[in-house]
C-alpha cells in the first residue's frame, strides 16, 4: 500500500488470506478482496488482493461464453 506521509510513517504487518471464497467477476456481481489502511485524519489507501489457487480472478462471464 502506498500512503502519503513522512518516511518514518511505516508499519509492518502480516495476515493470512482466507482459502475461499475465491475472487470472481461476473456480469452482475463480483467478489473483490482488499486491504485498506485509514488514518484518524481521514486519509486512506487500498490494495486489492486476488484469492485463488491460480492467482487469477475467476471470470464468470468469460467461462459461460
Amino acid at each position: 500500500l502506498e500512503f502519503r506521509g513522512t518516511p518514518s510513517d511505516s508499519v509492518s504487518f502480516e495476515f493470512e488470506l482466507p482459502l475461499y471464497p475465491y475472487s470472481f467477476s461476473g456480469k452482475l456481481i463480483s467478489l473483490v478482496w482488499a486491504v485498506e489502511l485509514a488514518t484518524p485524519g481521514g486519509e486512506a489507501a487500498r490494495k486489492e488482493i486476488v484469492v485463488s489457487p491460480s492467482k487469477r480472478e475467476i471470470d464468470l462471464y468469460r467461462e459461460k461464453a
